[in-house]
Parts: structure tokens; C-alpha cells; sequence
């Protein structure tokens, strides 16, 4: 193991059936362990095509990664697939921020550590020329005037949008 040494200890360990033994170790600083594992979280870039409901979780070579949602978060969450799920601002809207938690664990000393990483979340993408979204109302006789409406939009159960139109009805 890596590490600045900082002193030797002798401890007794007993087994299970009572054997005692007197063992050498040496005792390091681990605050290095834990810089590199804060280093390599810090490294960790999301690739973002502003197509796609998904963005790949990287990876890192020597590293294994444990991802979970942020409870707060209403823009992406942690999928089974080895992906972050994503809400996308509309084209043409500004990216929005959203994070995840990691705890990485370094495969050679066995230390980890736990933090939120935040990333961007790009707007689609126009590939196709759109922008706009189909629907029909049918509504009964009883609306005369100008009415106000608002349409909410929903993917995957989790709030994305809010229009307000204003109708005028003409008979």
C-alpha cells in the first residue's frame, strides 16, 4: 500500500478458539487514499448528447462506482441500466443543473468515498425541425369568453413543464 508511514504499533490478536498472537504493523496516513478517490470524482465527466432521456455513467479504470438519486433532485435519477435518466429542457432553453451521489471505491487499497457530483443537463436537441407538440381539446358549449389554460407535462410520473395559453372561442 501507498501511503506516508507515520509510526509502528503491536497489537494481540486472539482467534476463535483463544490463540494469542503479538503481530507488527505499520500504521500509515490514509488522507492520501482519500485525496486521489476526491481527485478522481472531481475528474468524473458526463457525456451529454441532448438527444437521448439518458446519459452514460463514466467510469474509471481501478475504481467501481456506487450511484444513488439525490432525494431532492426533480431532473434526473439513477437508473438500473448503468444510467442517469433525465428530464431535458425544452430546445431552446437554458441547461439546468442537477447532481447524484457516488461512493467510489478504489479497487487496490479499499478505501472509499462518498460525494455529491453535480453535472449539466443540456436542452434537446432540434433535430427534426420541430418544436411543437399536437393535441385536441374537446370541450363542452359552456366555454364563451376567452379562457385561460394551463397544460402540465409529465414524463416518467415527473413533472417537466408548464404552459399557459389563453382561447378565444368563436361560435
Amino acid at each position: 500500500m501507498v501511503g506516508v508511514k507515520i509510526g509502528k504499533a503491536q497489537v494481540t490478536v486472539q482467534s476463535a478458539s483463544g490463540l494469542k498472537k503479538k503481530i507488527d504493523i505499520e500504521v500509515v496516513d490514509a488522507e492520501p487514499y482519500y485525496q486521489e478517490i476526491e481527485e478522481t470524482i472531481k475528474s468524473l465527466k458526463f457525456e451529454d448528447d441532448g438527444k437521448s432521456d439518458t446519459i452514460p455513467l463514466p467510469t474509471v479504470d481501478g475504481y467501481k462506482f456506487e450511484w444513488k438519486t439525490n432525494t431532492n433532485d426533480k431532473y434526473s435519477y439513477v437508473n438500473d441500466g448503468g444510467a442517469i435518466t433525465v428530464i431535458r429542457p425544452a430546445y431552446g432553453e437554458a441547461s439546468v443543473e442537477s447532481s447524484v451521489k457516488v461512493t467510489a471505491y478504489n479497487e487496490i487499497t479499499g478505501y472509499s468515498l462518498t460525494s455529491t457530483v453535480k453535472f449539466n443537463i443540456s436542452p434537446y436537441i432540434n433535430t427534426d425541425g420541430s418544436g411543437s407538440v399536437k393535441c385536441n381539446f374537446y370541450l363542452d358549449n359552456k366555454y364563451k369568453d376567452d379562457e385561460t389554460f394551463v397544460i402540465k407535462f409529465y414524463k416518467r410520473a415527473l413533472f417537466s413543464k408548464e404552459f399557459f395559453f389563453i382561447c378565444s372561442f368563436k361560435c
